[in-house]
């Protein structure tokens, strides 16, 4: 596997994907590769912590990838609890 172009931030990312079945699960199911998932988890992490993202249509319209394989990603977020940060607090929401 050659990472000679992946940033640090994503070669770390890429790791965690090998051991996160969850991930691995993602990948097989929507058919993509885990640096595309990585990337895609990356893109709609940033946008939803500053405020650009707020429900599944806003995350279509940001990535130009089939909007089934888009929901799945972001309801994964959901699932890890991403989606419900607050921007004003700068932390999840309990």
């Amino acid at each position: 596997m050659r990472t000679r172009n992946l940033t640090l931030d994503q070669s770390v990312l890429m790791m965690s994907v090998k051991d996160n079945t969850q991930e691995k699960q993602l990948c097989s199911e929507i058919r993509i590769l885990p640096a595309h998932s990585l990337s895609m988890l990356q893109t709609l992490s940033i946008e939803i912590m500053k405020g650009n993202i707020s429900k599944k249509s806003d995350a279509r319209n940001l990535l130009k990838v089939e909007a089934s394989k888009v929901d799945k990603v972001y309801d994964m977020l959901v699932k890890k609890g991403l989606s419900n940060f607050d921007q004003n607090s700068a932390s999840p929401l309990l």
